[in-house]
């Protein structure tokens, strides 16, 4: 037992559970619980108590659903931080943010789910966590629509994020679930490729 609270898993763990706490310490100045729903704002307590309990393709599953989203984020950050241009649109808001704002939500989207893979790459991947990252992918866009406000398009799932004025029919009723089978196999492929 005391080798586990030294493994990397445990270590993990309580990192994950400490951006969890930075993350709510820096939403709860809104006092809005829509904010929770973000895939960035909840991510760290899921991986935090996968990696405690050694749910390898569990986390690997999680991955797979935020890895797209985070790598399209991280880079529209960069691009707009240091040459001033967007691709995307996404991280614009960001730069509105000063202080403990700024750098948490840099940090969240930065050393989440990347920090997760960079740990778990070499563990082997298996197809359970196809399951997995489309049962919690589909649980997140199911619960995003019963219970967020439209206004805040959480999780891109009323209107393509950074294409707001592109206008597609019925989105909200096909869109988000294609687009979480996409990102499932998607991260499934670069996970697998990478190992």
């Amino acid at each position: 037992m005391k080798s586990y609270f030294k493994s990397k898993y445990f270590i993990l763990g309580i990192y994950f559970l400490f951006l969890q706490f930075l993350i709510f310490f820096f939403n709860y100045r809104f006092v809005d619980f829509n904010v929770y729903f973000w895939f960035c704002n909840h991510i760290a307590v899921i991986l935090a108590f996968a990696f405690l309990f050694k749910k390898y393709q569990f986390i690997k599953g999680v991955i797979s659903v935020g890895l797209i989203p985070q790598l399209i984020w991280v880079v529209d950050f960069l691009l707009l931080y240091f040459l001033d241009i967007t691709l995307f649109g996404v991280t614009s808001y960001v730069f509105d943010l000063q202080g403990f704002a700024f750098a948490t939500t840099v940090v969240i989207h930065f050393f989440s789910t990347f920090v997760a893979l960079a740990f778990t790459y070499k563990e082997p991947i298996k197809k359970e966590s196809i399951y997995y990252g489309l049962a919690y992918g589909f649980l997140l866009i199911i619960s995003t629509l019963l219970f967020t406000d439209k206004d805040y398009n959480i999780n891109c799932v009323y209107y393509l994020c950074g294409f707001e004025n592109l206008t597609i029919p019925f989105y909200p009723y096909y869109m988000p679930f294609i687009g979480i089978i996409l990102l499932v196999f998607s991260g499934y492929y670069i996970q697998k490729w990478l190992r």
